[in-house]
């Protein structure tokens, strides 16, 4: 029997801990803890529940600190300046300037009018190695742009906000940037989403395995990114096909490509 199966028998203090911690209420488990401690020392059983409460307590501190960050909404907007540097002006009017040199991060550019509709893997070497047609929020549904980090990935989900009827994941490689359940994940790019990103299967499968939780960055963008990648797109053997879509087509008439180092 441990120190406190000793001396309280029924143990009524841990279990009011224990209540606590069922209830996520992990501040107050934590501080019926710390007062069980001062009384009767520790034993293996309350450094165990004061672990949980503590761990409890990040999370949920993390938790918030990740919705504090992202802000993002239909109305901010997101000016790329070069490949790494890009201008975040706020709802409010307030800009800052944010350089993404020397990490990995995606760049999404919407798919819709004045932007690519297509998503970019950029390393912290500041090479562009990947490039992927998406689809992304239809009207009503915009997805919001921003800046923000790769919080959750999943490989295999299902929608609980838009189950597919016949119970086929539908959000598979999820690689989540908002709490407000916006990801990238595989799906139909000739479909506009209810406000996720949606890329095709191995778009979605290498974007998934290279992006790193907690690390890589995924930039939404209502401009387009293309002229700034341009030339890395083309070394990588990139180039205009019968399978390019029909809007990038047309772009690729009258976009000036920024030269590499130009405008860093």
């Amino acid at each position: 029997m441990g120190l406190f199966g000793q001396l309280f028998g029924s143990k009524p203090s841990l279990g009011k801990m224990q209540r606590a911690l069922k209830q996520g209420h992990f501040a107050e488990a934590l501080h019926l803890g710390e007062d069980l401690r001062d009384a009767v020392g520790t034993d293996s059983e309350l450094a165990v529940l004061m672990i949980e409460a503590a761990d409890g307590l990040a999370r949920l501190n993390l938790e918030e600190g990740i919705r504090s960050l992202q802000a993002g909404d239909a109305k901010s907007k997101v000016f790329p300046l070069s490949k790494t540097r890009f201008a975040v002006l706020d709802s409010h009017g307030n800009e800052k300037i944010v350089d993404l040199k020397g990490q990995d991060f995606i760049v999404v550019s919407l798919r819709e009018k004045g932007a690519d509709g297509i998503a970019y893997a950029i390393d912290k070497d500041g090479v562009v190695w990947w490039a992927a047609e998406i689809s992304s929020g239809a009207k009503g549904h915009e997805t919001p742009s921003g800046i923000f980090p790769v919080w959750r990935k999943e490989r295999y989900y299902m929608s609980k906000a838009h189950p597919d009827p016949n119970g086929v994941n539908n959000m598979d490689f999820s690689l989540w940037f908002t709490s407000q359940g916006h990801a990238i994940h595989m799906g139909n790019t000739n479909a506009m989403s209810h406000g996720c990103i949606h890329m095709g299967a191995k778009g979605a499968d290498t974007m998934f395995r290279w992006a790193q939780k907690g690390k890589t960055k995924v930039v939404v963008t209502r401009e387009h990114y293309l002229p700034f990648v341009y030339y890395d797109l083309k070394k990588s053997g990139y180039k205009e096909n019968a399978q390019t879509p029909a809007h990038i087509k047309a772009y690729l008439k009258t976009m000036v490509p920024v030269k590499p180092h130009m405008g860093e």
